[in-house]
């Protein structure tokens, strides 16, 4: 995945390399996250955040935080809600849950982590 001016990849073995400006730590993957026991599944990169949807569902977020990018919301990656699929935008994120929800959050300035009441998506089988 290519961010603004850095780019995360997820090797063979679960494991995330991420490389580029890392000025807001958005190369810096945080402790536990891509190892053994917590491996990555699917990463997205924004402006200056990175996120990273763990083999559990659950959700990791790095980088710059200042819009909300990375604070996720609560439920959100949990066992009951799963996530399947991550987005980023620059300075939003958007998950696809499990179920087909979506649920965004970050910078709404021009509606961008507001999705229309309902919004169901089809996931890849």
């Amino acid at each position: 995945a290519a961010g603004y001016s850095h780019t995360v990849a997820v090797l063979l073995d679960g494991s995330v390399a991420c490389w580029g400006n890392n000025s807001s730590g958005q190369c810096t993957v945080p402790s536990g996250v891509g190892t053994p026991a917590n491996p990555v599944v699917q990463v997205a990169a924004g402006e200056y955040h990175t996120v990273a949807v763990l083999s559990d569902g659950s959700v990791a977020c790095w980088g710059r935080k200042g819009e909300g990018q990375c604070t996720v919301p609560s439920g959100v990656g949990t066992p009951a809600n799963p996530v399947a699929q991550v987005a980023a935008g620059g300075n939003h994120t958007v998950a696809v849950l499990a179920d087909g929800s979506v649920r965004c959050w970050g910078d709404n300035i021009s509606g961008q982590c507001s999705p229309p009441e309902g919004l169901r998506v089809r996931l890849p089988e």
